[in-house]
């Protein structure tokens, strides 16, 4: 029937929303619908409100209120019930459901988007598989229509499409792509909808894994619960579950690696408006990670943003390089240190001595003393330099780390040559007098005239 109303009646917009209310009765209706729960729960609280007593408060209610608390009780557990297993009918009529929600009259789309948004909360996961079909509407096509492409932002800002642009490396890609790519319409609207969609998934953006590890004891702690259940696994079994498991961190490194280099390819293209190129680099300056390198690239194209002329984007650069800094940082060597032998005492804890706040004699080699400051090579190596202040004042740490002297410490007057890509990118960059010269003439410059305060993200970039 959706087939022959889409073909003959498009335009009988009462009989496209009658067909809506069948589909959310087929697939969602268990007794209550979610608007008469809304209503009478709503009702409840206000006469509760007006019945309740303060001097018992909820030590005594009244006997009609109780059986209508029952009774909504009842009414919520219809409503979370739902079947296990999604079929190909439940596919079509969400299909059908997703078209008329990108339909071309607002009246259906505003009614059926709700259901849709509903159906695929209830059938977790089954957002997944309307992604593909989703996405497509999203692309700058003749075949795409205004209301089709519209539509389709709306769902995707809904909580179970959004997720997926978040939370999932494969639909990660596949939605951050193609919201770059979605230069569609100029209009106020369309472009609001869109910024809410890239800042609801920014937002919520806390970078999924991309290597999985599982260690060996969490591995002897699952053979003991597989042996109590009488379950044995063999050698070849747990090796191919490793190997499986390593496939999948390959493949969600390369997914990681394609969409940093395809996001680059859409910034430095040319192609996109302005807001979109804002976009990609938005979103490359949020797939830094510490625990994998960002391609060249990407680090080149942040660099380069400093010195652009969006003030956005140069705000967004700042932050993205300074995170590019801590990740090339390299790890310094710490040798473990004894303040009481620093001092040239007796442990306190051996010595069962109450340990008093402030001054004492195994701190004071802890304190800044003008007299004993560091004259040669090396008594500068020999002295050792801790960042944190408090320490000793009350007491001192368990384990108690320092830096090692300076000719154990990776060097650092390197050449060209030496460096990693990454860190020749940098080098090169702020090597130019004409690069630096125009950093810091827009670094200059006020924002907002007279009430620019101090901007600690600058200061931990040069930092």
């Amino acid at each position: 029937m959706i087939e022959h109303m889409w073909q003959e009646r498009e335009h009988d917009t009462k009989a496209l929303l009658l067909i809506s209310e069948i589909y959310y009765t087929l697939l969602l209706y268990y007794g209550v619908t979610k608007r008469d729960f809304e209503i009478g729960w709503n009702s409840f609280d206000a006469v509760r409100k007006v019945m309740e007593d303060r001097l018992v408060g909820r030590q005594k209610q009244l006997r009609p209120m109780l059986i209508e608390r029952l009774q909504l009780q009842h009414e919520r557990r219809l409503m979370e019930s739902q079947q296990t297993e999604f079929t190909d009918v439940h596919l079509m009529i969400m299909k059908d459901l997703l078209a008329l929600s990108t339909s071309a009259y607002a009246e259906v789309r505003v009614k059926c988007q709700p259901i849709l948004e509903d159906a695929m909360f209830a059938f977790r996961y089954s957002s997944r598989i309307l992604l593909p079909l989703l996405l497509e509407k999203l692309k700058r096509s003749d075949s795409v229509s205004h209301e089709q492409f519209k539509g389709s932002l709306y769902i995707m800002h809904s909580d179970r499409c959004l997720y997926l642009g978040y939370c999932f490396w494969d639909t990660l890609s596949q939605i951050w792509l193609a919201l770059v790519q979605a230069d569609h319409s100029e209009k106020p609207s369309i472009t609001n909808l869109m910024s809410s969609v890239v800042k609801r998934i920014m937002e919520r953006f806390n970078s999924p894994a991309i290597r999985w590890i599982v260690p060996a004891a969490v591995v002897n702690s699952g053979l003991s619960i597989a042996r109590g259940a009488s379950v044995s696994l063999n050698e070849e079994e747990l090796s191919a579950g490793a190997s499986r498991l390593e496939d999948r961190n390959k493949k969600t490194e390369q997914i990681y690696e394609d969409l940093v280099v395809q996001l680059v390819s859409l910034a430095e293209s040319g192609n996109l408006h302005w807001r979109f190129t804002e976009f990609a680099i938005m979103f490359l300056a949020h797939l830094i990670r510490h625990d994998h390198p960002l391609p060249t690239p990407a680090v080149s194209l942040l660099v380069r943003s400093l010195c652009h002329e969006s003030l956005t984007v140069r705000k967004i650069a700042i932050v993205a390089v300074m995170g590019i800094l801590k990740q090339q940082k390299r790890r310094h060597a710490t040798v473990c240190i004894s303040p009481y032998q620093l001092a040239g005492i007796a442990d306190y804890s051996s010595c069962q001595v109450k340990v008093v706040p402030g001054d004492r004699p195994d701190n004071m080699w802890h304190r800044y003393n003008v007299e004993t400051l560091p004259q040669t090579e090396e008594q500068w190596s020999s002295t050792v330099f801790i960042d944190k202040t408090f320490w000793g004042y009350y007491c001192w740490p368990q384990e108690m780390r320092a830096y090692a002297p300076y000719d154990q410490q990776p060097p650092v007057d390197r050449a060209r040559d030496q460096l990693t890509e990454g860190e020749a990118v940098i080098f090169d960059a702020f090597s130019s007098q004409e690069f630096v010269d125009k950093l810091i003439g827009f670094l200059s410059l006020e924002e907002r005239k007279g009430k620019d305060k101090y901007n600690w993200t600058r200061t931990v970039m040069f930092k």
